[in-house]
């Protein structure tokens, strides 16, 4: 885990969020809901998806602050950059779709 660039981070900020809601569909949704019928949930409720992306987007922050702590800063960047991208995209499902 010494690798120190953007793309790297990207990568790992990208799949982390996605491991996170996996975490909470597992943990909270599993033997009721299919993967399919928890993914239409999300985007018809809206207050699912408020506090499902919460929890997508920690899982980012502990990256980032793990990253940060190592001094590994170029890394971090690049999972701040797809925090950012998510929020975003979280935003506008929830007030414009």
């Amino acid at each position: 885990m010494k690798r120190n660039n953007i793309p790297f981070g990207i990568l790992i900020g990208s799949f982390s969020p996605l491991i996170g809601i996996l975490a909470i569909y597992f943990s909270k949704f599993y033997p009721t809901f299919s993967l399919g019928d928890f993914i239409k949930i999300i985007f018809v409720e809206k207050a699912v998806l408020s506090g499902i992306s919460v929890f997508a987007i920690f899982a980012n922050i502990v990256l980032i602050t793990f990253y940060f702590n190592r001094r590994l800063d170029e890394t971090a960047k690049g999972i701040f950059g797809v925090s950012c991208f998510y929020a975003i995209a979280i935003l506008v499902v929830k007030f414009f779709l």
